[in-house]
C-alpha cells in the first residue's frame, strides 16, 4: 500500500470516529470536518523550497490528498500551505508563538514546521526538522504549554486522534449508563 493510500485510510477511519463522537456527544455536535482541495506539485515544491528541506512522506501524501482539513484534529484544523506561508492568515500568529516560546525556554519550536492548530494560539502540531524518525519521516509534536506528545509520523498522530475520539465516546457512555 502506498503512503498516500495509508494516509487516506487513516483519515477515513478518523472521520468515522469523529462522526460517531458528533452523533453521541453534545459538545461535539458542531464539529464538521471539511477537506480543502489537494495541493499541487508546484505548491508543495515551493513550500519545500521555502522550508529549506523536503517534507516527510506522510505529510507530503496528506497534502497531495488535502491541502488542509477543517476540524480534522478534533480540537482544530490541519492547516493549508498558503495559511502558514508569509502573508497567510496563520503566519504572523505562528511567528509570534515561536518567538514567545523561544523567549520562555522552548527554543526547539523555532525550526518547527507547523501543520495544524489545536484550537488555541498556544497549541499546535508541528514537524520537528531536527528530529528525524524512520524512513525520512520527522517527529510530529503535539505541543501544549503544559504537556507535549510525540509521534513518529502523521499517520501515528491521526491514529492517536482516533483513540481520543474513542476515549471521549467511552466517557460519554459511562456517564450516561450510571
Amino acid at each position: 500500500m502506498s503512503m498516500k493510500e495509508r494516509v487516506k485510510e487513516v483519515v477515513d477511519q478518523l472521520l468515522v470516529a469523529i462522526e460517531e463522537l458528533r452523533e453521541r456527544e453534545e459538545s461535539y455536535k458542531d464539529l464538521r470536518p471539511a477537506p480543502f482541495p489537494p495541493a499541487s506539485k508546484k505548491e508543495i515544491a515551493e513550500y519545500e523550497l521555502y522550508l529549506g528541506h523536503p517534507l516527510p512522506p506522510s505529510y507530503k501524501a496528506f497534502l497531495e490528498l488535502y491541502n488542509g482539513y477543517k476540524g480534522l484534529t478534533v480540537a482544530g484544523d490541519m492547516l493549508s500551505i498558503r495559511s502558514v506561508m508569509p502573508g497567510g492568515e496563520q503566519y504572523e500568529i505562528i511567528k509570534r508563538w515561536k518567538t514567545l516560546s523561544a523567549r520562555y525556554g522552548s527554543g526547539e519550536v523555532i525550526d518547527a514546521t507547523v501543520i495544524a492548530s489545536m484550537g488555541s494560539r498556544n497549541k499546535w502540531i508541528y514537524l520537528d526538522p531536527n528530529r528525524p524518525t524512520s524512513q525520512k519521516e520527522l517527529t510530529v509534536i503535539q505541543y501544549e504549554p503544559e504537556d507535549s506528545d510525540e509521534y513518529n509520523d502523521l499517520i501515528e498522530f491521526f491514529k492517536d486522534r482516533i483513540e481520543y475520539c474513542k476515549f471521549n465516546l467511552d466517557q460519554y457512555q459511562e456517564e450516561n449508563t450510571e
